[in-house]
């Protein structure tokens, strides 16, 4: 099988007040096909396998916060298996990966610095994801040249050219960022969006730039809105670029695989037998004021008009088609819950990278 490395990407924002996560709409992250607009995507007729780095997964400062409990690389390996089941559990998508084994099962070392993470990143190493612990940064700094504020950086990586199919990739969780004595139950949310990332699924915006920037929702000429529902932690897409890490912010709502955003997105690149016509879509096409040219990179939002925020999908115009067909502007919304209401709105993106660049402005709201 003819094994090509299609593209190594860093797939990181960084910390700020909120803390921002990896590369790009909840549609693809990398296109294989653009003319028949077909993404890559992992062969699931087995589980795909993922390989745990051998550790320590964390160095602790000289003097941590009285009280700090040290991560075990046990805790570590059951929150990589925990982000994985998420994705894995999602009843419309046929994808499957499991954990089955750590570094050494694979003759490979613990990666701590830049000469043992090139062994891993940019290696070919049989398939499947490889997930390593970068304990103190190091390997964000001296092998990537980041900083170490960076919470995490995933991509697929090698995959066979003549099908499309991904054969490996990798994720790599910074250790130093994680807010001290939480078990990594908020840090879960990095795992898991990390994850997203290396099954080659890009960022979405539904309903976290409302909560993290006070984005408006809904058009700003009505008077009132079409329902009343108010956006919670808990509606927090976990492929939106932020997350809030620290107690009592968005990092264990955004660490579960459990809005219509998400998955319809993991769906939609990997559909169970029947999917999408076992639920509703819509389809369309964003036209520029001349009526016959589409507009490429506009965030399309349906809202269920009963339950907006739990039950909404988002996806960027000329997502599936990207530059290489121009100003292509078609969308299509899957996953959408047969024989509701749902308003259609376009949105500005307010944050983050997405691969349907660059993002059209919209001024205003929804």
């Amino acid at each position: 099988m003819l094994r090509n490395k299609y593209q190594f990407t860093i797939t990181a924002l960084f910390l700020v007040a909120l803390t921002a996560i990896a590369v790009n709409a909840g549609g693809p992250l990398i296109m294989w096909n653009a003319e028949q607009r077909i993404p890559y995507r992992w062969n699931v007729t087995t589980p795909v396998k993922i390989y745990t780095d051998i550790g320590p997964f964390e160095v602790l400062p000289p003097v941590p916060p009285v009280g700090t409990v040290p991560v075990s690389n046990e805790m570590a390996d059951a929150t990589v298996a925990f982000a994985a089941q998420q994705w894995t559990d999602v009843p419309s998508s046929s994808f499957k990966a499991q954990v089955v084994g750590d570094f050494a099962s694979i003759g490979l070392p613990d990666v701590k610095d830049a000469a043992t993470a090139a062994l891993v990143f940019g290696s070919d190493n049989g398939g499947g994801i490889h997930v390593v612990y970068d304990a103190d940064a190091r390997v964000l700094q001296t092998f990537f040249g980041a900083p170490p504020s960076v919470l995490g950086i995933a991509s697929p990586e090698w995959a066979d050219e003549a099908t499309g199919t991904i054969t490996e990739g990798w994720v790599i969780i910074n250790a130093q960022p994680r807010w001290f004595n939480d078990n990594l139950q908020m840090y879960a949310a990095v795992f898991t969006h990390e994850f997203g990332h290396a099954i080659n699924l890009a960022h979405s915006q539904t309903n976290g730039a409302i909560a993290f920037y006070n984005n408006a929702k809904g058009p700003g000429s009505c008077a009132t809105l079409p329902y009343s529902t108010a956006v919670t932690i808990s509606d927090i897409e976990t492929m939106y670029p932020f997350i809030n890490q620290r107690p009592g912010g968005s990092g264990l709502a955004q660490s579960t695989v459990d809005r219509s955003d998400d998955k319809t997105a993991i769906s939609n690149l990997y559909p169970e037998a029947g999917y999408p016509g076992t639920h509703g879509s819509i389809s369309g096409k964003v036209l520029q004021t001349n009526g016959r040219d589409g507009i490429t990179g506009v965030n399309i939002i349906a809202r269920n008009l009963d339950n907006p925020y739990a039950d909404a999908v988002s996806a960027m115009s000329g997502d599936y088609v990207r530059v290489q067909a121009g100003d292509d502007g078609t969308f299509t919304l899957n996953g959408l819950t047969p024989g509701d209401r749902y308003a259609l709105y376009t949105d500005r993106i307010v944050a983050g990278g997405f691969p349907t660049t660059p993002p059209y402005f919209l001024a205003g709201p929804e």
